[in-house]
């Protein structure tokens, strides 16, 4: 065979597979989809819808699933003031008729997802998604400001007891330092300092203080961010309560508190 014919038979050969690949895509592009999934986060107790934009900052992910095993996001989005959520063509990868799982998550609730949604196409209501309240709550009480040459942040934060038994237990703050690295975030976590006792009856709250020092050779726009957990005592893992309570930002002249809605927008950047 001369080598013109091998170049176009070469030639011939690349044509087709590119034509059977515009028409899977073709294909897929045109097939049945699923026009929307949408749904709304609510409180288990109270039944009050959640919001995404303010406390407590709700997100909702959307997963395909291939297999039990192999679940694969597809999209992300928050809670409107209503708790109300809504994944379309616009929000999320092409969404073809299968099995989905909805994950949603929030601060100081229990962490939530569904079983297995076989979703046909067309449009698909979720219902509500009930999230479960933490049975010990966090405030931050007195945020810290550190000059921009480093020092001691001190904060404090109240915990409230709201089992129906005596919490003997320890509270512990991780704080993240969080570099911009554009279009990522990198992050590394350290402890603040030892765990504090908290030991309170049914209804009662206690201040409790942490202190950690910031080194002053952070680079501008740095993020420290700083988590609080809360645990009954010995175990670690059995996590009662569960707060982001602050994000301080490096600035010229000090690192300081950023606004809530900040902190979250951070946080979602380096956990998604």
């Amino acid at each position: 065979m001369s080598s013109d014919v091998r170049r176009r038979s070469l030639c011939l050969c690349i044509l087709a597979m590119a034509l059977v690949e515009i028409s899977s895509q073709a294909h897929a592009q045109t097939g049945p989809t699923i026009d929307s999934i949408q749904g709304r986060v609510v409180d288990a107790q109270t039944g009050d819808p959640l919001p995404g934009g303010s406390e407590p900052f709700v997100r909702v992910k959307l997963y395909f699933c291939y297999s039990a095993f192999d679940c694969r996001p597809v999209g992300s989005t928050g809670a409107d003031a209503r708790g109300s959520f809504r994944f379309d063509r616009q929000t999320a990868a092409l969404l073809p008729p299968g099995p989905y799982r909805i994950e949603v998550d929030a601060e100081q609730y229990v962490p939530f997802q569904t079983g297995f949604l076989d979703i046909p196409e067309g449009d698909y209501d979720a219902g509500d998604l009930a999230l479960t309240s933490r049975p010990v709550r966090i405030r931050l009480e007195e945020p810290c400001t550190v000059p921009s040459t480093g020092g001691s942040c001190r904060f404090r934060v109240r915990i409230s007891n709201g089992l129906d038994t005596r919490l003997e237990g320890h509270a512990w703050s991780l704080a993240d330092s969080i570099v911009s690295v554009s279009p990522v975030l990198i992050n590394a976590t350290f402890q603040t300092s030892n765990p504090k006792p908290v030991n309170l009856d049914p209804g009662d709250s206690a201040l409790v203080s942490f202190a950690f020092h910031v080194p002053g050779d952070l680079t501008d726009g740095t993020y420290v961010c700083i988590d609080t957990f809360v645990a009954q005592r010995p175990s670690h893992f059995a996590v009662l309560g569960n707060l982001p309570v602050l994000c301080l930002q490096k600035g010229a002249k000090s690192l300081s508190a950023v606004s809530d809605q900040k902190k979250n927008a951070v946080l979602r950047k380096v956990k998604r």
